[in-house]
Parts: structure tokens; sequence; C-alpha cells
């Protein structure tokens, strides 16, 4: 039994000591993962985040770009303490009042990330190319939106930070909320608007995009045929919206494979949503089991859009390029300021000791 947990809490989830596969799962797979999903994360948001790129599209990239970072810091520790840290004091105080209310807030925001940069690109594309893009496609719009998502993300997972609490003992138990009707309700209205909703808009949105994209395509075989210098912008622009939205539609699937698992195998409501509220009839080998790919899907989920990024946006590695380019020019031009500085010192402290030299040979003759 792990140390500080109530073990006559029926609701508990860290009652069953962790097996050899999962504590390799757990420990080494999904903290190797999730720390490369920070870089490539860290990455993305650094490139999106340039003066460069203003459309609204970039805006709810890189907002998904910071979510998914934050995910997988939350899932780097709560990997290590489900597997090599399991029952150790300070790791599960993380996992519960840390992981599970910040994790369901970075999953809100990059739900809505995901549904809203879809819905952008079908009012972008479904249209003509436009030397102006329309009114909802509008940076400050974008910004708002996110503002308003990020807000009641926070207001809704509030419930999630009073489902734990300590005992007179100073153990870790559930309180009675956690057994309530009304937590019940929450899991199922977070599944219903965050997980089943956004899923079936995503994949009929996808749907619309992938023939949008052959449309695009087709506009671009008749343009490359008629060769001509003033339809030269619009080829330019097709060529973009193509490669974008066929970014965009592999972003989101993997925002769906490892989102609505996520969803039905979370320790907040997974007793919920596929026992009834039931404790009683959880299943708990197939329900950890479940829990550990479901967490690796979502480490996966959220690590693996630098790849696509790298494989589909040439765009994206041309920003990225010239951004580690800058960096080194101003790491050298910093490497030589301090050279030349250095030297200055040297040359000064030379000139003073020279100087005091022959101030004391004067005064001797």
């Amino acid at each position: 039994m792990p140390f500080g947990i109530d073990k006559y809490s029926e609701t508990n989830v860290w009652a069953n000591e962790p097996t050899m596969w999962g504590i390799i799962v757990y420990s080494i797979v999904i903290p190797i993962i999730s720390g490369l999903g920070m870089i490539g994360n860290a990455l993305i948001l650094a490139v999106l985040s340039r003066r460069s790129l203003k459309a609204s599209t970039y805006t709810y990239l890189a907002v998904l770009a910071g979510s998914d970072l934050v995910t997988c810091g939350l899932l780097l520790f709560s990997g290590l303490a489900r597997g090599v840290f399991w029952g150790r004091s300070g790791w599960i105080e993380f996992d519960v009042f840390v992981h599970l209310p910040v994790g369901s807030i970075s999953s809100n925001i990059a739900v809505w990330a995901a549904v809203l940069v879809t819905l952008d690109r079908l009012v972008l594309v479904a249209g003509s190319p436009k030397c102006k893009p329309p009114k909802f496609c509008d940076n400050q719009v974008a910004r708002k939106l996110l503002t308003c998502s990020f807000c009641c993300a926070i207001f809704l997972n509030l419930p999630y930070c009073f489902i734990y609490t300590y005992n007179e003992l100073g153990e870790l138990t559930t309180t009675e909320f956690f057994r309530s009707r009304w937590y019940n309700l929450q899991n199922w209205f977070q599944l219903v608007m965050f997980g089943l909703v956004p899923a079936v808009f995503l994949l009929v949105g996808n749907g619309v995009m992938c023939v949008t994209v052959r449309r695009l395509i087709r506009q671009r075989e008749i343009f490359l045929q008629r060769k001509q210098i003033r339809e030269r912008y619009c080829l330019n622009v097709l060529t973009d919206q193509v490669r974008l939205t066929i970014t965009l539609v592999g972003i989101v699937f993997l925002f769906l494979v490892g989102e609505v698992p996520t969803h039905l195998a979370s320790r907040r409501s997974a007793i919920s949503i596929l026992y009834g509220g039931d404790d009683t009839r959880v299943n708990e080998v197939f329900l950890e089991r479940f829990r550990i790919i479901a967490t690796l899907l979502n480490a996966i989920s959220s690590s693996a859009n630098f790849i696509l990024y790298c494989l589909l946006s040439p765009q994206f590695l041309i920003q990225l390029k010239q951004l580690l380019r800058r960096r080194k020019v101003v790491e050298k031009r910093q490497l030589n300021l301090k050279i030349v500085t250095i030297e200055q010192q040297t040359r000064e402290s030379t000139d003073c000791a020279l100087n005091t030299s022959r101030r004391c040979h004067s005064s001797m003759f």
C-alpha cells in the first residue's frame, strides 16, 4: 500500500502496485516520448510565435502547441509518479492536486484550439482565394476566442480540485463530492462537450477539408496548365493552402487518437463513465491496462506534431532554419563581444600595470 493513501478508499486508483510492464511504460517509454515532445512543441511554439506568421491559423496552432507542451510535461512527471516513484510522498500529491486539474485544463484548451483552427480553415478554404481573409479569420478574433476558452476551461475544471482530501490520519482519500451525482454529471458533461462533440465535428471538418484539398489541387493543375503570370499569386496561395490544410488534417487526426481514449480512461472520470459511478463493478486489471494504453497514445499524439510539421510543411522548416540561424548569429555576436571585452580589459590592466611601474621607477630616481 503506497504511503499516505487511505486503504479503505474504495475509489482509490493507486491501491494496486503497477506491474513490471506498467513500470517500464510509465517510467521509461512515456517520459522519453514526453521529453522529446516538450522539445518539439517548444520549437513549434517558437516558430509559430514569430511576427512574420500573423494569420489566425498560426495563432490557434501556437496555442495548441503550448497546450501540448504542458501536457507533455505533466505526462512526464505523472508517468514517473505512477511508475518508478509509485507510492512516494510528494509524487502522489503532484498527481492528485496538479496533474488531474491542470491536465484537464490543458486538454480543454487543446480541444478548443483544434476545433477553432478547423473552423478557421473551413471558412478560409471554402471560398475562392482572396487578398484579404474573412473577418472570422482575423488574428484579433482568434486571440479573443482563445482568451475566452482559457477562462472557461479554468472555470469548468475547478471541481477537479475538490475530489481528493486528507483524512484524520493525514492520508489521501476521495471526498463525498467524488461519489456524488453532481460529479458524475460533471464527467459526462466533459465527455460530451470536450470528447464526443469535438470528435464528430473534427471528423466531419477533416472530411470537408480533404474534399476541399482535392478541389484546390485541381485548381492548381489548371493554373499550371495556363501558365499565366497574373495567376501566379493564386497558384502560390493554393499551394500554401494545400500544404497547410494537409498538415492540419494530420494534426487533428493525431489529436483525436490521443484525446478520446484519455476521456474514457482518465482517473477523474473512468468510474463515472465506464461503470456508472459504481466502484464495485470496476475491473482493476482491465482499467489499468486501458489507462496505460490511453496515456501512451496521449503522449504520442501530443509529441508527434513536430514530425508532421517537418514532413508536410516546408514553410515551417524555412521559419525554423531562420530562427536557428538567427540564434546562432546572436550567440556568435555575444561571443565576439565577450572576447573583445576581455581583450579590452586585459589591455587596460596591462596599461595600468605599465603606468604604475613607470611611476614607481620615476619616484626611485
